[in-house]
Formats: C-alpha cells, structure tokens, sequence
C-alpha cells in the first residue's frame, strides 16, 4: 500500500489488520498456499522460489486490490497523472 498511495507506515498497517480481520478465511487459506508453495521453493533446492515467488508476488497484488479500497487515499510518487494535466 506504501509504494501504491501516499501513505505513511501506520495507516499501512492499520489498513492491513483490518483487511486480515474482514477477511480471516480468506487470509488463512492464502497463507497456507504461500506456505505451501515456500515448501514446494525449498524442496527444490530454491529453483522453484525463481518461478513461484513472481507469481506468489503478483497474486498478492491483485489480492490487495480487490480486499482494500485505496480510492480515498491519493496516488503514490510517479503514479498518478502528470501535474500539468486536468481530470477529464
């Protein structure tokens, strides 16, 4: 949340407990599968963490997107529109 909006440690974390609270089941079974897929990386002498650790890492971003609704919060350094630009 820190490198997609500006905001600081606190609201980050904050927004994470609360997301994990909302959402227990969901969140345990996500764990485990990371679980899982760290025993899967391990198992494989630390191959397999080069394959599944980018896609562990994009899941988790589009988790992230549809569990917290960051709208309010303004976007991120280098994300948003150029400040020249208007809102159309």
């Amino acid at each position: 949340m820190m490198m997609d909006r500006n905001v600081d440690a606190i609201t980050a974390i904050l927004t994470s407990i609360n997301a994990v609270l909302k959402n227990k089941l969901v969140m345990i079974v996500w764990g485990l599968i990371i679980v899982g897929l760290i025993l899967i990386g391990i198992a494989t002498f630390f191959i397999g963490f080069a394959i599944l650790l980018p896609i562990v890492g994009h899941a988790s971003w589009h988790a992230y997107r549809e569990v917290v609704d960051a709208e309010q919060w303004e976007l991120g350094p280098g994300l948003g529109r150029d400040e020249g630009e208007s809102e159309s």
